[in-house]
């Protein structure tokens, strides 16, 4: 699993030294909030539909490693002209191209993982591989803050972007695939319609409805806090820092997450962590000083690597058995209802300020809470309720002992594996010494 650790570092870092400006840099180049948004709607909608198209041809290939690795480097590559655009118009038609490019990876990646990973091991290698796509990050934000400081937002960026995710690609080479049965694209198209049942799957056809109704809430509000920092509360620093420290709360937290996930359950660890991911907008909205959204953003950072962990293992296991690219992608297509929600949170805001746009964020996550508890799973550890139904019919008790309990478990976790990170630098410190000494 070396290889994807590798690439995901690499393509981490060579992402988050542009990734968090981009809204800001579009703004720059004379785009109004609403056209941030429209943005954000439209290479998004064609990252989703590129994968789907995308998908058909992964299916019929025997080197399905070679889609990660060539739409990684032409991702790579696009960073430079991107960085070189002079209107908005040029850098949207740049980064749709991009998207397009970009939407092969996914598929092959996704697939690649599901077919490597065993079932039983599979929250923990998930976590790994999200920690490490953590520190490529952390480390991106930190170049990214240390330029940003001293020559402001230049090309160079774009062009360590391209240079850090071509190495990353070449990372990935020498994995080794399982082997496959390619089929035509047209017996793949054939296949699919005959599959196109997977959707009255109750298990899969809950989560979708509530991942859906996640990402919208998410999406209203989510391009636009970069841009509430730099104009309310901040500076483009200080986007770089939360970055930062987003990503040093997944790197604590991720190795922890994924034995919880092994151990507790996914429906568990996805409900206990969005009640504090609904939270940010409001916390947004009533922040007077940039150091409340600091304080909060470490909280809400742990909760989502906790998220990310449960939910993709759990799609892992909803999906059809021989897992093809092709119901990835349409797992990934039948949720894009967020796409337009970068559109409206822009038009909110253009008409009713950021506030609104926020506590709209914040109203639909909460609701996304309810439709997650009725995601289905048989397997995991289930918390028993002190209090009688008949004295608490909502479950409120249950719900705060939830996810008292599991957070409780994950500092735990998260404690014991910092203390293997520091017993590891103290033997290397001795070995280095020792070395010296002799």
């Amino acid at each position: 699993m070396k290889e994807f650790y590798r690439c995901a570092f690499f393509t981490s870092l060579a992402d988050a030294l542009v990734r968090p400006f981009l809204s800001i840099f579009a703004f720059y180049l004379g785009a109004s909030k609403s056209i941030v948004g429209a943005i954000s709607s439209i290479t998004s909608a064609l990252n989703i539909l590129s994968q789907f198209f995308w998908s058909f041809v992964v299916e019929g290939s025997r080197k399905r490693k070679l889609f990660v690795v060539l739409g990684g480097i032409l991702w790579s590559l696009l960073w430079i002209p991107i960085g070189f655009s002079k209107t908005w118009q040029e850098f949207l038609i740049l980064l749709s191209i991009q998207s397009i490019f970009s939407g092969m990876i996914t598929p092959a990646w996704t697939y690649l993982v599901f077919s490597l990973i065993p079932k039983y091991r599979r929250g923990r290698i998930t976590a790994r591989i999200n920690t490490s796509t953590s520190l490529g990050g952390i480390l991106g934000n930190i170049i990214a803050g240390i330029i940003l400081k001293l020559f402001g937002l230049v090309p160079f960026l774009f062009f360590l972007s391209f240079l850090f995710g071509f190495i990353g690609r070449l990372m990935f080479l020498p994995i080794k695939e399982p082997k496959y049965s390619p089929k035509p694209i047209k017996k793949n198209i054939k296949e699919f319609f005959d599959y196109v049942g997977l959707i009255k799957n109750k298990k899969f056809l809950n989560f979708l409805i509530a991942t859906s109704l996640l990402n919208f809430g998410v999406n209203i509000a989510g391009p636009f806090f970069s841009l509430y920092i730099v104009e309310k509360l901040g500076s483009s620093l200080d986007v770089a820092l939360l970055a930062g420290v987003a990503t040093i709360s997944n790197i604590l937290f991720f190795n922890a997450w994924g034995k919880l996930v092994d151990y507790l359950g996914r429906k568990v660890v996805m409900v206990s962590c969005l009640i504090p991911i609904s939270f940010l907008p409001f916390v947004y909205s009533i922040s007077n000083h940039i150091f409340w959204i600091y304080l909060y953003s470490f909280f809400n950072s742990l909760s989502w690597a906790g998220f990310n962990v449960a939910s993709f293992v759990y799609l892992s296991e909803v999906l059809p058995k021989q897992r093809k690219p092709i119901f990835i992608s349409l797992y990934y297509l039948l949720s894009s209802t967020s796409l337009i929600a970068p559109l409206i949170g822009g038009r909110i805001i253009d008409y009713f300020g950021f506030k609104a746009a926020f506590l709209t964020s914040f109203s639909l996550r909460i609701l996304s809470i309810i439709f997650f508890e009725r995601v289905e799973e048989k397997t995991g550890m289930r918390i028993k309720n002190l209090l009688p139904s008949s004295i608490d019919p909502l479950g409120i008790s249950y719900r705060l002992e939830t996810f008292f309990s599991t957070y409780s478990l994950v500092f735990q976790e998260a404690r014991k594996e910092s203390m293997k990170l520091f017993n590891i630098s103290r033997i290397s410190r001795k070995l280095k010494y020792a070395f010296e000494k002799s």
